[in-house]
């Protein structure tokens, strides 16, 4: 933003944790931001963000991708499905994508996925 570029051109996003801090950061401090994108990641069921988007529903907030590997041994894929399905029914406009035969990790497969999602997202001026 100092730079001169503006809020609604800047993405976030992250994997595994560094995903569920995306989250955080994106829905309630980047309301511009058009979008997020989380990989392999959850939110805790007591998550603050929850109860932000309870009791904020007129707040503006970015899209976001959510992908997951349907092999994922670390952050249960049944976990990452719920905090999308969640999140969506708090408002939020979010994306759920399955990797088939991935485990807790970053394929060519799911880049390409997040590419073509960011160009609908945030297309060239």
């Amino acid at each position: 933003i100092d730079s001169g570029i503006p809020e609604s051109r800047i993405v976030i996003g992250g994997f595994s944790m560094g995903a569920s801090m995306a989250l955080h950061l994106g829905l309630r401090f980047l309301s511009n931001a058009p979008a997020i994108v989380s990989l392999s990641t959850f939110l805790y069921n007591s998550s603050e963000i929850y109860r932000i988007l309870e009791k904020d529903t007129t707040t503006r907030r970015p899209q976001v991708l959510f992908c997951h590997g349907d092999q994922d041994r670390l952050i249960n894929f049944n976990w990452g499905k719920s905090s999308y399905e969640r999140l969506s029914k708090l408002g939020t406009q979010a994306t759920f994508r399955s990797i088939p035969k991935l485990g807790h990790d970053i394929n060519i497969e799911e880049l390409d996925l997040v590419k073509l999602w960011l160009m609908e997202q945030v297309p060239d001026h």
